[in-house]
This record gives structure tokens, C-alpha cells and sequence, in this order.
């Protein structure tokens, strides 16, 4: 009755009295409530909240949620098997902040020509440039990184769920391509900004928000030097 009653009486946050029997005593304990933390949330944390993602080259990357994969399950029809809590990725990402980055969309550009089709069954970011984000944060700083010092591409490594041992595939974007064209995909496809809000500080340099519909203008990215 007590997994019944607290999380229709309760709110994360909120203090809870529980009663259990110990040695054929009964012992009282304060909770705190919190929500189990799930490597894949089965919700997003509000219905209104903005879907956290970023645009790279054209490529959508999105913290993997169960509801994005039941989305493109409706949408292509695919019989995608994630697995239990991401599970069929392989090796999971650890720690607090930890995410499942996945490629879930592509806005066609010069920059992923002949990439749009790999996304299919939503394939796993495992490596930027050789390095494996813990979450899209940290991916977006990777990518920042290989701008500043003066790197040609991002090599971006995707594994398919349920790919096994099979080797990760290479997704390779010139960099001043995917800086030249980005901003051209927001006006086309009638974006706000090439990502939610919570990333702006790790996508740009010096973040300031686009004004909804503005024509965007180019430079918020600072450009590899040659």
C-alpha cells in the first residue's frame, strides 16, 4: 500500500514519516522524497518544459528519453529496442549528470551530406574526437574544444542499440561547414536557436539568446582559426 499511496499523495521534495518492523520492533524514520534517478527518464521533469537538444552539422543530439524513443517508434515504425534503462547502448555512462546522447533527427545541409540516413534507430554518441561525453553538455564542450584548437572536423563515433561488437560509425562534419551552415537550418526550418536553453553556455562562446523568428546572424560561434 505505502508504493501506492506515496506517489499519489506526495511530491518529490516533501517529508514522509515511515513506519517499518525491526527485530519484532516498530521503528519510525524521516524521508526526504526524491525520484529514482534513471539513466533514461520515462518523463521529462515538466509537460512544458523545452526539450533539451542541439544542432551540429545538421545533426539533432538529444538526451535519450523513453518518450523520444516512443515518438519515433509512432513515427517510423521501427521496432526500436533501447532496453531496460538503455541497456542495449552497451557500456553506460556514469555519474549524476550521466545521459545517453543519441542523434535523433537530421536538418539536411551541405555539412552531413550522405549522413541523414544513419539515424534511424536513434545511434548513441560514443565519441568526440576520440573523447566519450558523459552528456550533451559535455559533448557541446568537447565540440567547443576542437574549434579553439584548431581542428579541421569533428569525428563524431555513433553506435546503433543492439550493435554488439560492431564498430561504431564515423560521422565526419568540416567544422567551418557545419559554423557556415547552422544558421542557415534555423530560418529554413524555423528554429529559435541551435539548442534548448539550458545548453547555451557549453554550445557558444558568448551565449545571448536569439529573439523568436529574428533572422540569425552568423559569428555567435567563434570560428576555427586557420
Amino acid at each position: 500500500m505505502l508504493a501506492l499511496f506515496l506517489p499519489r499523495s506526495k511530491r518529490d521534495g516533501d517529508a514522509a514519516t515511515v513506519a517499518v518492523l525491526r527485530d519484532g520492533r516498530r521503528v519510525e524514520s524521516d524521508l526526504r522524497l526524491a525520484p529514482v534517478r534513471r539513466l533514461v527518464p520515462l518523463y521529462p521533469k515538466a509537460f512544458d518544459d523545452v526539450p533539451t537538444y542541439a544542432i551540429l552539422g545538421g545533426l539533432v543530439l538529444m538526451p535519450l528519453t523513453a518518450s523520444l524513443v516512443d515518438a519515433v517508434r509512432r513515427e517510423t515504425e521501427l521496432q526500436l529496442d533501447v532496453g531496460a534503462d538503455g541497456a542495449s547502448y552497451g557500456d553506460r555512462p556514469e555519474g549524476d549528470d550521466a545521459e545517453i546522447v543519441v542523434w535523433a533527427s537530421t536538418l539536411t545541409s551541405d555539412a552531413n551530406y550522405g549522413y541523414a540516413d544513419l539515424c534511424a534507430k536513434l545511434p548513441r554518441l560514443v565519441a568526440v574526437n576520440g573523447d566519450a561525453p558523459r552528456n550533451l553538455r559535455h559533448a557541446l564542450d568537447l565540440c567547443r574544444s576542437c574549434r579553439r584548437q584548431g581542428h579541421e572536423f569533428y569525428d563524431l563515433q555513433f553506435v546503433d542499440p543492439n550493435g554488439g561488437a560492431a564498430a561504431p560509425v564515423a560521422v565526419v562534419l568540416d567544422i567551418d561547414d557545419v559554423d557556415d551552415g547552422d544558421f542557415d537550418l534555423l530560418e529554413k526550418n524555423n528554429i529559435p536557436d541551435l539548442c534548448s536553453p539550458d545548453l547555451l553556455d557549453a554550445y557558444y562562446d558568448a551565449p545571448a539568446p536569439l529573439p523568436r523568428r529574428a533572422k540569425p546572424k552568423k559569428g555567435r560561434r567563434t570560428k576555427r582559426g586557420r
